[in-house]
């Protein structure tokens, strides 16, 4: 009798420790199950239309810093244009063009998917942003985020398409105006400024100044066009 008390005191010690170190896994697993189990499958999503802007959370590499910088899960976005009664989006990711919608689900993290659309959008407007596009094709991406079309960032796409159509979408801010002082984001900068068509050549000294030099520049970001108050949410598998 004098033995059982230690041995269920180490038991129960056991027990413990095993809970703590299975606790993580079991997060883990239940998260992956989530993911699965709610991933975007293109035949069980509500009907879509032409002009339905679509917007993932990006894999690539700057996707962290994106999402730090706006505050957003949303890291990526384009539009539906309807081949065949297939949906295709069009973006610009690593150039500007289109793919399969299923496809595109399928590049971002998680299976991830918000649909958002625009009520008031005519035929004859969503064709002269597709014609935008289209007119785009084969264009790099900007990797410096800057005006012009001489390269497209994604929601730069997305928001000048629409404005081809008469159509407004989303809050163009400045630079400046984004979080730029966490890691990822200043890793990012720090990267690239040296190549930034407003700081190359001497134009900035550093990183730091080349920011001062660029802060003033025009941005569109993905969250500012799921933020206008003209689109409204046909379909997320987002947990907000």
């Amino acid at each position: 009798m004098t033995d059982a008390a230690p041995q269920n005191k180490n038991r129960r010690r056991r027990m413990l420790w095993a809970a703590v170190l299975l606790a993580p896994l079991l997060m883990v697993f239940a998260v992956y199950l989530w993911l699965w189990t709610s991933w975007a499958d293109t035949a069980r999503l509500p009907p879509l239309r032409d002009g339905d802007v679509v917007f993932n959370t990006s894999t690539s590499r700057q996707s962290l810093a994106v999402g730090l910088a706006t505050q957003s899960l949303l890291t990526h976005v384009g539009f539906i244009r309807h081949r065949a009664d297939v949906p295709y989006v069009i973006e610009a990711s690593s150039m500007t063009g289109e793919m399969p919608l299923t496809d595109w689900i399928g590049e971002g993290y998680g299976g991830r998917l918000l649909v958002m659309r625009p009520e008031a959008l005519e035929p004859a407007q969503f064709s002269a942003a597709a014609r935008f596009g289209e007119a785009h094709f084969g264009k790099p991406y900007d990797i410096f985020f800057a005006p012009g079309h001489d390269a497209f960032y994604c929601s730069e796409l997305v928001h000048d398409a629409f404005a081809a159509g008469g159509v407004t979408l989303g809050r163009v801010q400045k630079l400046r105006d984004l979080h730029l002082t966490s890691a990822p984001v200043r890793r990012l900068i720090g990267e690239r400024w040296a190549r930034h068509p407003h700081c190359k050549d001497g134009a900035a000294k550093d990183a730091d100044d080349c920011l001062s030099v660029i802060g003033t520049l025009d941005i569109v970001t993905p969250v500012s066009l799921a933020r206008d108050k003209s689109l409204h949410t046909v379909y997320s598998n987002y947990p907000f």
